[in-house]
This record gives C-alpha cells, sequence and structure tokens, in this order.
C-alpha cells in the first residue's frame, strides 16, 4: 500500500501521528507522512521523527520509491531506529 502524502492534501502541515511499516539503516516506511520526497531537483525533506519513547530519528532526505509507491525516510547514520 503506498504512503498516505498528507504533504500534498496539506502542505504547511509539520507533524501526524504515523505508523512504521520498515525500519533498516537504509531507510525507514511509515503509513503516511509529512515529509515531501526529493524530486524535479528539489531536494527531499529532512527533520525528525519523535518515537514512541521520546527519542528522536533525525532524517537526512526522503525520496520516492516508483516501484513500490513508498516515500522512504532516510535517517542519519548513527540514529536510533524504530
Amino acid at each position: 500500500m503506498p504512503t498516505e502524502e498528507l504533504c500534498r492534501k496539506e502542505s504547511y502541515l509539520k507533524s501526524t501521528t504515523a505508523r512504521v511499516t520498515h525500519s533498516s539503516e537504509s531507510g525507514i516506511t511509515t503509513d503516511r507522512t509529512v515529509f515531501y520526497p526529493r524530486g524535479g531537483g528539489q531536494p527531499g525533506d529532512c527533520g525528525y521523527m519523535r518515537l514512541a519513547d521520546n527519542s528522536k530519528v533525525v532524517i537526512e532526505d526522503t525520496l520516492y520509491d516508483q516501484d513500490s509507491g513508498l516515500l522512504v525516510h532516510l535517517p542519519k547514520s548513527g540514529s536510533p531506529l524504530p
């Protein structure tokens, strides 16, 4: 199931709750996101995800995977993973 791109519906939305669907050092996917993906020469959004235990995962970039329809959040090396 593709990521629900809240960023396209409401561009000023800054936070939401989401369910992590996959997590590894190569990327984190969620069921929904406010992060806008890289594309058209523009960088993807960066920021952070706050986890249930209140720790932060720093996101360095956001990409769109055309094969799966998922947005992939790229965590900073050394960030805790969900």
